[in-house]
């Protein structure tokens, strides 16, 4: 039905497979007559396409004539006159078999042209949008819960596959067809790629590594206080860098060292100089699964680095101290732990949300009698938006209100204050690129790093270089006669976080606005996929008890591996959702880049 027609002999044959090609020709060559003005180019362009249907050697020439190019200073007018004149010669002395022959290769070779244009005018039909049948991607942004539920059962068979040597045989037709390109996007995220997310969270890269190289480790010292092996937990999550871990490890098996853990993190110690020359060899200092921009403390950025991460760990040795108490406490709900073990978090200088869900996850895991994420899970500042996205799609959420940006502070050429009174911290600036900014929490008030930064500012536009200003600071920092100006800053920053505060514990209550919050919309999202009672539910319940079978009896050396293995009769936990979630987005946003990039998507079906 692709190949051309003949329009004499209506069918296929040689004058059909060039006739297109002769009128293109035509129609050019008279354009490029009109434009020269030339009466006798037009006829002669004319003459070079007039084709008689018993004339199909003269197509042959005409179809090779046209798609000559003329060589410099010469009339294509004449080039084409004189190809066609010749080629038809060459073409009244061939036989009829051999004609026969050279229009049957015409045919077949447009039929064959006709057949690749069949095949992308399809793919492009395919990766329209269409309405969303049972296992297809939606299009209307709603999740597809019997999709989701086939996304799990093929996480599930990657797990079982990859830490047990178990083949998961999977029975739905949706999880079948999608199982390849899981497998494929599980495979990418592996290795020192460090992102791959099992559907039991237990088995990530560092959270299975927190508990055989920690919390299951044979070391003596810490046999004599479980706190020890608690701290060495957030020690290791300060950087989650398994060797530079096993640099540090040596320190924190000595008696010596829990004497005093956060006094070992100080500088020129034997736990810097080990960091040191650990760095000196070009060894990354934190994973590449989360980004931390450290201060600039020092001009040095590989001193600067170090700095930070001797004083992120003696926050998190500190945090651990604080929170221990209430890991051995029997009375108060999960839901008011976590919120004390949250406000707590989020107290901690340079802690946000993100390191609230990274340590709670940690946390849990340690202490899974707690069930401290079973009914709640912060949401980091990475998943947030995409997870937004779905519960929104869902009716769970309002839309999210666009915030008016206002006028952005255009870039001057000097050197400016730009204060966060919120957070207490007061940079300076150049084309909107810092130079150095003074803390709250090291100047002792607000007004007085508000000071202290107004005057590095002068420094700065005076010429001084960035190691002079630093030592200015320094001594600025330690100089106790200091006037400093009431300014109020630090009343407003008061009044700023009471505001914020109680913005945040409305939308605890209700999200604000009678709408609920992201951590209660997730909760009930769990609810409604767990209710469900569809063939791709019962299938996942069905690979889910089989997993956590084999886990169980694979994993009984490591208890707190089993002890997570208990979904299919604890039901699914919004921790567990949240981060399947993530992953199931991910996939699917994956084959629809796949699919744009091919043209041809055999990923339709699955």
């Amino acid at each position: 039905p692709h190949q051309p027609v003949c329009p004499a002999c209506r069918s296929t044959c040689l004058f059909g497979a060039r006739a297109m090609v002769a009128k293109l020709a035509s129609q050019s060559a008279k354009r490029s007559a009109v434009i020269a003005g030339s009466p006798r180019s037009k006829t002669t362009k004319g003459k070079a396409v007039q084709l008689t249907p018993d004339s199909k050697s003269k197509s042959v020439a005409v179809a090779k004539a046209v798609q000559l190019t003329p060589p410099k200073g010469a009339s294509k007018t004449k080039v084409v006159a004189a190809a066609t004149a010749n080629v038809a010669k060459k073409a009244a002395q061939l036989t009829p078999r051999k004609r026969d022959s050279k229009a049957k290769s015409a045919v077949a070779s447009t039929a064959k042209m006709a057949k690749k244009v069949a095949v992308r005018t399809k793919a492009t039909k395919a990766t329209a949008p269409k309405a969303s049948p049972s296992g297809k991607a939606s299009t209307n942004g709603k999740m597809n819960i019997d999709r989701f539920f086939a996304f799990c059962q093929c996480s599930l068979k990657m797990e079982a596959q990859h830490f047990m040597k178990h083949d998961v045989k999977l029975s739905d037709k949706t999880a079948i067809q999608m199982w390849p390109h899981v497998q494929k996007m599980c495979e990418r995220n592996l290795g020192k790629n460090e992102k791959w997310v099992p559907m039991h969270t237990v088995l990530g890269v560092h959270e299975y590594y927190v508990v055989k190289e920690i919390h299951h480790a044979k070391v003596s010292t810490w046999e004599l206080d479980p706190f020890r092996r608690f701290a060495t937990m957030f020690i290791f999550r300060s950087h989650c860098k398994r060797e530079l871990f096993e640099v540090q490890l040596p320190f924190l098996k000595q008696e010596a060292f829990w004497k005093d853990p956060v006094a070992a993190f100080n500088r020129n110690t034997p736990m810097e100089r080990a960091i040191q020359d650990f760095r000196a060899k070009g060894n990354p200092l934190q994973t590449s699964c989360f980004l931390i921009i450290p201060e600039r403390l020092v001009p040095d950025d590989d001193e600067n680095i170090i700095i930070n991460l001797l004083l992120r760990t003696q926050r998190l040795i500190g945090l651990a101290q604080d929170l221990w108490p209430l890991m051995n406490e029997k009375k108060g709900s999960p839901s008011e732990k976590f919120r004390i073990i949250r406000e707590k978090i989020n107290g901690v200088r340079n802690l946000g949300e993100t390191w609230v869900k990274m340590l709670t996850v940690v946390i849990d895991i340690a202490k899974p009698e707690l069930r401290l994420l079973q009914d709640q899970c912060e949401v980091g500042v990475g998943a947030s938006d995409p997870l937004r996205a779905i519960l929104e799609a869902e009716g769970l959420l309002p839309p999210k209100e666009k915030k008016d940006a206002g006028v952005k502070r255009p870039g001057i050429d000097t050197y400016a204050l730009y204060p966060s009174i919120k957070w207490g911290v007061v940079c300076v600036k150049k084309m909107n690129r810092q130079l150095v900014q003074v803390t709250k929490s090291r100047a002792g008030t607000l007004d007085r790093a508000h000071m202290i930064a107004e005057k590095l500012c002068k420094a700065a536009n005076s010429g001084k270089t960035l190691e002079e200003v630093l030592a200015l600071k320094v001594s600025l920092m330690n100089a106790k006669g200091l006037k400093v100006p009431k300014l109020g800053l630090d009343e407003k920053q008061a009044e700023l976080l009471a505001a914020e505060a109680a913005k945040k514990e409305s939308q605890q209550v209700d999200g604000g606005s009678g709408s609920p919050s992201p951590m209660q919309a997730l909760a009930k999202l769990r609810d409604r996929i767990t209710s469900s009672t569809s063939a791709s539910s019962r299938n996942f319940q069905k690979v889910l008890c089989e997993v956590e079978s084999k886990g169980r009896a694979h994993f009984k050396s490591l208890p707190l591996v089993a002890k997570q293995m208990k979904s299919a009769s604890q039901g699914l936990s919004c921790a567990t959702l949240q981060v399947q979630l993530c992953e199931f987005r991910q996939f699917e946003n994956s084959l629809k880049q796949a699919a744009h990039k091919r043209g041809a998507s055999e990923m339709q079906d699955c």
